[in-house]
């Protein structure tokens, strides 16, 4: 026997168009906290307001991901290439990643 979907966006076999954080992040492939701080750290868009709700929009994500794979690597300020696991690595002094809201 087959589970029923009990939402109508739980039966679609694609993700919706705009995603709320913990959806993005799963998305994404990432937890909720690295979500925020890729987010916060401009490697990933911002949300978008819809009904006064923050929602992330599949294609900007898309996009953000496209970019990655154009660019590879983002040269830190000392002039080193960075590979995108060094962009979100927190510990380093070299690389910070600002959490706070914009």
């Amino acid at each position: 026997m087959t589970k029923t979907a009990t939402k109508l966006q739980d039966a679609i076999a694609y993700p919706p168009r705009g995603m709320n954080c913990d959806r993005a992040a799963a998305y994404c492939g990432v937890s909720r906290t690295t979500f925020g701080e890729l987010v916060a750290s401009g490697i990933l868009p911002p949300a978008k307001a819809l009904g006064g709700l923050a929602r992330w929009d599949r294609v900007d994500l898309d996009a953000a991901w496209d970019a990655l794979d154009k660019v590879g690597q983002r040269p830190s300020r000392s002039g080193k290439l960075l590979s995108f696991d060094d962009l979100i690595k927190t510990d380093s002094n070299e690389i910070r990643l600002d959490t706070k809201a914009t």
